[in-house]
């Protein structure tokens, strides 16, 4: 029986593969905002727990907060409740 992959792998490798334009916004410790964006053009490839970036880095997918279009609209965020889409709100 196969594993189910995690929620996080499953936005960032699906909007990765879908050729999405934007970025995905991972926790970064240093940095005065503590968050860093990292656009899909640099992504590698995505692993079952990790991003790989074509410069060889290599990010935890537990790292990642937000999936950010190039517009700036959050695609999938990591605090959205279960079974519904990011920026919408329950009326």
């Amino acid at each position: 029986m196969g594993r189910r992959r995690g929620a996080i792998h499953e936005a960032v490798a699906g909007y990765f593969h879908r050729g999405t334009r934007g970025y995905v916004v991972i926790a970064e410790r240093g940095t005065t905002s503590g968050t860093k964006r990292i656009s899909f053009k640099e992504i590698e490839r995505v692993a079952a727990d990790r991003i790989i970036l074509v410069n060889g880095t290599v990010i935890p997918l537990h790292r990642v907060l937000y999936i950010v279009d190039e517009k700036g609209n959050i695609l999938w965020s990591r605090y959205s409740r279960e079974g519904q889409a990011s920026g919408e709100e329950k009326a």
